[in-house]
């Protein structure tokens, strides 16, 4: 049986703040049964269900690790949490204590999860980091995880620490040793009070004997670091939270913006500033280990950061899932770094583990890895992004870049599809009479193919060419079913477009033009070459030529080339990773594209011969 998702769904409709935490803590001490006498105590536990009466029970002496209300269970409560501990398919026997924790992530709903960024990581992760760990830990080493959580990061360190310093397994040994990490070896914060009491209690869990852990502070680490940690660590490492632009308060955003210009701004993710704290926190010479999203090693608003990392670290070892997504529960594209303290002195080789990810991009991937070594020049890696690149790579990039001498934004404006605001209402097909008058052929990026598009007989009601609506009364007709919903778009509530209009409908004369349309994401180059008209969706982008090149530009040329395997690998040296085996096409990237002249471009009548120019010396 599943114990942590059945616990993070268990029903105590009175337990008060967080009862499936507090359920499962009561079960982890039933089923061990050496931390205290639970069955004796359990009136008084279920007379006063908090966190704080059963952590005082087992020290026997009144204890506070997270204050609350007295809970006095009703009689159906008691009957539900007597069932759990007496079920043995239940049973914790064997549970780490950081069980307790995973039960708590997985409680919270995805509205708290979102809002502070909480991540669950997985335990092949966590040995992964473990393993990471191992070699750099010392009975003198102080470790902190400046966004702890629930302490999973906290307990790994400690697992290796007691490792190393329980050597004769003595009862008094292993007491003296526990106390001693807890008290001088780990820190920890976290701006949730109730995260830093279960940190707290996964750590006094790891020994019968009660030590609270009272170097868990619960504090925002970035607004609020005590000086006295500051360049006092030896190791820091964490996972900090996953919080982009869009989901932070405006005032706080003010705040970070005014702490940490270097690596904040624009749309940069929370995450960039834990780089700078952990730098903070370590003595020189310091490791940094962080999970991080892999966004930022290509992201326009992390050259600040990137910058940052080159300046003041030396970057020892990336494992980069690649579009591989160990954390499965959510979309994140993680990637693990080794920093040092420390401004690095002259060239260096960055070593990168690479996963190789399958087309689902969830598979079991630390148990049977497909993995390759990249051993990458730190010369070549700069603010502009962080491509971990191999040889071969390189070689092809410079072979691509020396033999050709435009961009491909100097020849060609990218732009973005239409964005209807409501696709139920404007995308119809033929025989829908409102079709016949306003609407156009309309394709997805499913319906572009390497060798050209396939129509699917869908047209979107292309309204922002109509003068007057009353000459389409079929498409006014339909519409209106959808008035509710078309007038609360943010344009249309702002006084910028009428409710019957598109919400962005783009200039029609691109969309008329003879052009290139490609997909925003795909696993392999996708460029085909529209001469129907078509109108397509915002997940697909176009590109016409710019007039000064409209005569001489031969597009077909130019999609075949584009096209072409060398490309397609040439591209992907800096495009952004997704999961999977996706990447982004996004215009910014694409547009960087370094292509031929126009005139060699004509000159290419098959692969072949684009094989045999870039092959030339």
């Amino acid at each position: 049986m599943d114990i942590i998702g059945y616990m993070a769904k268990l029903s105590i409709p009175d337990g008060g703040e967080h009862p499936r935490v507090k359920a499962a803590l009561l079960k982890f001490f039933w089923d061990k049964g050496f931390y205290f006498d639970v069955k004796s105590c359990l009136d008084e536990i279920f007379s006063d269900f908090t966190l704080d009466r059963m952590i005082s029970l087992w020290a026997g002496r009144e204890i506070s690790v997270y204050p609350e209300e007295s809970v006095s269970l009703s009689e159906a409560s008691r009957e539900i949490l007597l069932s759990v501990l007496r079920n043995r398919e239940l049973s914790m026997t064997a549970s780490g204590t950081g069980i307790i924790g995973r039960i708590y992530e997985k409680s919270l709903d995805g509205a708290d999860r979102k809002a502070q960024g909480v991540t669950y990581t997985p335990e092949d992760v966590c040995d992964y980091v473990a393993t990471m760990l191992r070699g750099k830990i010392s009975p003198d080493v102080r470790f902190i995880d400046p966004a702890c959580g629930c302490g999973t990061f906290l307990e790994i360190f400690y697992d290796g620490l007691i490792r190393l310093m329980w050597e004769d397994g003595g009862e008094e040994n292993i007491s003296t040793v526990h106390e001693r990490i807890l008290r001088e070896n780990i820190f920890g914060c976290d701006s949730s009070a109730y995260a830093c009491a279960v940190s707290k209690i996964t750590l006094a869990l790891k020994y019968r004997h009660f030590v609270l852990c009272e170097n868990i502070y619960n504090i925002d680490s970035l607004t609020d670091l005590p000086e006295e940690l500051l360049g006092t660590f030896d190791i820091v490492s964490s996972n900090p939270p996953y919080i982009g632009h869009k989901t932070i308060d405006k005032s706080y955003r003010a705040v970070i913006s005014r702490l940490y210009p270097e690596v904040y701004y624009n749309k940069a993710d929370i995450s960039y500033c834990f780089f700078v704290t952990g730098h903070r926190l370590l003595r020189e010479g310091g490791i940094l280990l962080y999970i991080s999203s892999r966004y930022f090693t290509q992201s326009r608003y992390a050259d600040g950061l990137r910058r940052f990392i080159l300046d003041s670290f030396r970057i020892r070892k990336v494992i980069d899932f690649y579009g591989s997504r160990p954390f499965r529960d959510t979309g994140i594209d993680p990637l693990i770094i080794l920093l040092s303290k420390g401004a690095p002195e002259g060239e260096y080789t960055v070593n990168t583990v690479r996963f190789i990810p399958s087309s689902s991009g969830a598979d079991d991937i630390l148990d049977s890895p497909s993995v390759e070594i990249i051993k990458t020049p730190v010369s070549l890696i700069g603010p502009e992004g962080f491509n971990f690149l191999s040889a071969s790579q390189l070689e092809l990039k410079r072979t691509v870049e020396e033999k050709s001498s435009l961009r491909l934004a100097d020849v060609c404006d990218l732009f973005q599809g239409a964005i209807t605001g409501c696709d139920r209402a404007f995308v119809t097909t033929a025989d829908d009479p409102a079709a016949g008058e306003c609407g156009r052929k309309w394709i997805k990026s499913s319906c572009i193919k390497r060798d050209g598009i396939e129509f699917r007989g869908q047209y979107v009601l292309y309204t922002d060419s109509l003068e007057d609506m009353r000459s389409a009364p079929n498409t006014l007709k339909r519409l209106e079913g959808f008035r509710e919903r078309l007038s609360s778009r943010r344009e249309c509530r702002e006084g910028r477009r009428e409710w019957y209009q598109l919400q962005w409908g783009r200039r029609p004369e691109l969309f008329d033009s003879v052009k290139i349309v490609f997909p925003y994401k795909s696993s392999d180059c996708r460029f085909a070459v529209d001469r129907e008209g078509y109108c397509f969706s915002a997940d697909v982008y176009g590109m016409v030529p710019r007039r000064e090149y409209e005569e001489v530009l031969d597009l077909d040329r130019l999609a075949m080339l584009l096209n072409s395997p060398i490309y397609s690998r040439y591209f992907f040296t800096f495009a952004k990773k997704l999961g999977g085996t996706l990447y982004e096409f996004y215009p910014n990237t694409v547009g960087e594209m370094l292509i031929p002249a126009p005139d060699i471009i004509r000159s290419f009548r098959s692969e072949e011969d684009i094989i045999e120019y870039f092959s030339e010396g």
